[in-house]
This record gives C-alpha cells, sequence and structure tokens, in this order.
C-alpha cells in the first residue's frame, strides 16, 4: 500500500507533538540543568546575580512527595558555596537571580544527607523527590551584607539599653555593667569564696525576655547546668557573671541582644531585644551549697 509523504510527515509531526506533551506532563513544567536538577522558575524579576560567597536572603520550604510541608523558613539567611553534590541546592539558588521564586526536586536521600545533615524521616519515602520552593529576596556581598548587619546591631544596642534603663526603673533595680550590654545585679549574696578558671561550677536559671516570659529554665530542662569555668564553649560573660557570686547567691543579669549569643536557651528566641536571667549558684567543684 502506497503511503505518500505527506501522510508520512503529518505521522511524524504527531509523534513528535505526543512525545513533547508526555514528557512535559512527567516532568510537570520542569526543565533539567546538566546535573539532573530538576528547576522551574515561576516567576523571573532578573535581578542581581548570586555569585560564589555572597550572602544570599530567601523564603524557603520543603514539601514531601504528598504535599506535606516540614520546614518552612520564612526568613533564611546562608552563604552561597560550591554545591556538595551534583544537582546540589547551591545550583539551584545559583539558577535564581534577585526577586526570583522558583521551585525544584532533589532526592530525599541527598536533601536530608546533605542539607538537614539527618537520617530520612519515617514520613519520607525512600526514592522520593523532595519539592524545594525558593523566594530570592536579596543577594549581598559579604561586605554589604555585614555593613548593614552591624548598622541592625547598632539600632538593636540603643533599644535594648532604652528597654533595660526601663525595666529597672520600673522595678527599682541598681546594677552594674559589668561589660558593654551586661548589666548584673545581686539578688543575695552567697558564702565562701568566689568561683576561679578551672573550677567545675552548677546553677539553676531562669531566663526570660524583658517582657516577662520565660522561654528557658533548668526546671524546664530538668537539670542543673554544669560547666567549667574559662572553658571555650561556655560564652564569656557568663563566666564573668558567676565569677561575681559565691555559693548559695543570687543574680540577675540583663544581656542585650548582641551579648546573649550562645546563652542557654537564646536559640529558641525569633527577634532580637534583651534577655534576663536570674541565677543561683549551687555549688562550685561539686561543694554543697550553704
Amino acid at each position: 500500500m502506497f503511503i505518500s509523504i505527506k501522510r508520512v510527515q503529518i505521522l511524524l509531526l504527531s509523534l513528535v507533538i505526543i512525545n513533547v506533551l508526555i514528557t512535559s506532563c512527567n516532568n510537570n513544567g520542569y526543565d533539567k540543568n546538566e546535573n539532573g536538577l530538576a528547576y522551574k522558575i515561576i516567576e523571573s524579576k532578573k535581578g542581581r546575580e548570586p555569585k560564589l560567597t555572597d550572602i544570599l536572603r530567601m523564603n524557603i520550604k520543603f514539601i514531601s512527595q504528598s504535599d506535606s510541608v516540614f520546614s518552612d523558613n520564612k526568613l533564611f539567611i546562608t552563604e552561597l558555596y560550591q554545591p556538595s553534590f551534583k544537582g546540589g541546592i547551591e545550583e539551584a539558588f545559583a539558577l535564581m537571580t534577585e526577586g526570583d521564586s522558583a521551585s525544584f526536586l532533589i532526592p530525599a536521600d541527598s536533601v536530608f544527607k546533605y542539607i538537614f545533615k539527618q537520617t530520612i524521616p519515617p514520613f519520607i519515602k525512600t526514592g522520593e523527590k523532595i519539592r524545594i520552593e525558593v523566594r530570592l529576596l536579596e543577594v549581598k556581598t559579604k561586605e554589604e551584607f555585614e555593613k548593614l548587619a552591624n548598622a541592625e546591631i547598632n539600632q538593636y544596642i540603643q533599644q535594648d539599653k532604652l528597654e533595660t534603663e526601663n525595666f529597672m526603673a520600673q522595678n527599682n533595680l541598681s546594677g552594674t555593667l559589668i561589660s558593654p550590654g551586661c548589666q548584673f545585679i545581686i539578688l543575695k549574696e552567697g558564702s565562701g569564696s568566689f568561683p576561679a578558671a578551672g573550677d567545675t561550677v552548677r546553677i539553676r536559671f531562669t531566663a526570660k525576655i524583658i517582657t516577662g516570659e520565660i522561654f528557658e529554665s533548668s526546671k524546664k530542662i530538668g537539670k542543673e547546668f554544669q560547666y567549667v569555668m574559662g572553658a571555650p564553649e561556655v560564652p564569656t560573660i557568663w563566666d564573668i557573671s558567676t565569677a561575681n557570686l559565691k555559693v548559695g547567691g543570687q543574680y540577675r543579669i540583663i544581656f542585650d541582644t548582641k551579648c546573649r549569643k550562645g546563652l542557654p536557651g537564646t536559640n529558641k528566641l525569633k527577634g532580637p531585644g534583651p534577655v534576663i536571667y536570674d541565677v543561683e549558684l549551687v555549688s562550685i567543684n561539686e561543694k554543697a551549697s550553704v
């Protein structure tokens, strides 16, 4: 049977169209880069392109294959590093420009191994793809970011100082500025000697924001806080504070935003502001409290 060239051309064209449609349906509109990273630019602003070592501010959301959001960061800040693996999230960020929003598909095992650095949780199926939705809010060089960060910190410091002064005036408190941003107030004198570098101390504490809401305490944790005076992992200002207290004594210390970093429980706080720690020194080198 004779088939005309025209009919063959129409048939081939139909096959090509069907193949394109099938591929499009399978990929749900996602393209792939040379390393197999599936990406879809949802909104392109054609803004500033990020470069290695730039600081990126973004919204980033992690969604399972069952459309369950298991991590939603309204403001995520990161440096753009070399990709940790082929098709990694760093490649995803590099495909975007400032102001863009995009969606990426990355294998779950890679997401949890390289991004979350943990084993895949039970609610994630092995072999599934994680959908990562990103809006790139801002691209800055390190120098630009540090300049802005310092300006923000200085603004916080001034606000913290005002809030601390108001709190102390309203509660008729008188303290000693033992370090910039750290007001020290003795509530109860202890007895015996002061702790020194190398001593193991045990303390009870309650930590709250300036409005009085408790965010951490040794009671909450279920144990007293123990550490070695002068240990590198302990914030210096914590050492300075405890060094001014005898066993059985109690003090209150008010830290501003800049000084509170690394103190117990502060990783739970969302925004800036002064924090108050009420502390009791229970023992030095396991000597009983008086």
